[in-house]
């Protein structure tokens, strides 16, 4: 995730939606003050530019109510979470950013179809040991097992980003986006990432009666915000 004080916005990184391609592009507009996460695999040389992962180092104040929720993590976890990361949630960034940031700086992120996404999702886990098996029984984690993005860009259920895109147009997306913020010298999106799904069916090809279904149910809040269908 990125909060740009020189261009005044943030962006909310979600998963399997282009978001290393994102942040590779929008690395190179950033300023030393501004705040950049490490990224993680073969992209990061890419994605961090010359100055690389910076200013993304945070200790709460004394009186911060994260506290709690912190020292819980820290006995759960043996692992201390006090820094901006990677996919950090709307009220977590809400939490460490100023008030007068979170309140005027302009808010964005991404979200893909979620049939298309699930198929995604399954092969980088499998790229990663973290599946063994075939889709059909990657599915059958479901409901329990989902990946959704709607809780990284809202917060209490409800969208707190300025604007939503979708992948599909991820490009024309930013853009508009940046065109907005007033920045008209963003590079092209690289592709990153695209390494670890074997399977280019269309996504349609891989889903019966029953585990489209499961999909539409799993995430409802995602295609009905965005107008998604199979």
């Amino acid at each position: 995730m990125i909060v740009s004080h020189k261009h005044r916005f943030i962006f909310l990184k979600t998963r399997k939606t282009g978001g290393t391609s994102v942040e590779c592009a929008l690395s190179a507009i950033c300023g030393p003050d501004d705040i950049l996460t490490p990224g993680l695999g073969k992209d990061e040389g890419s994605r961090l530019g010359e100055l690389g992962p910076r200013n993304f180092e945070y200790v709460p104040p004394f009186y911060s109510t994260e506290w709690p929720n912190l020292i819980l993590r820290f006995i759960r976890n043996r692992k201390m979470p006090l820094d901006y990361y990677n996919h950090m949630q709307a009220w977590r960034v809400k939490r460490r950013v100023s008030r007068a940031v979170w309140n005027s700086y302009y808010k964005f992120a991404f979200d893909r179809n979620p049939w298309d996404r699930e198929i995604s999702w399954y092969y980088q886990l499998k790229a990663h040991g973290r599946r063994t098996g075939s889709f059909q029984e990657h599915l059958r984690q479901l409901p329990g097992a989902r990946m959704g993005n709607h809780g990284i860009y809202s917060i209490g259920g409800k969208v707190v980003v300025d604007f939503l895109g979708r992948y599909e147009t991820l490009e024309e997306d930013l853009r508009n986006v940046m065109s907005d913020l007033g920045v008209s010298s963003l590079p092209p999106l690289p592709v990153t990432n695209n390494r670890n799904r074997t399977n280019q069916q269309p996504y349609q090809e891989l889903y019966d009666h029953t585990n489209r279904e499961l999909i539409a149910n799993t995430y409802k809040r995602e295609i009905d915000l965005l107008g998604y269908t199979f």
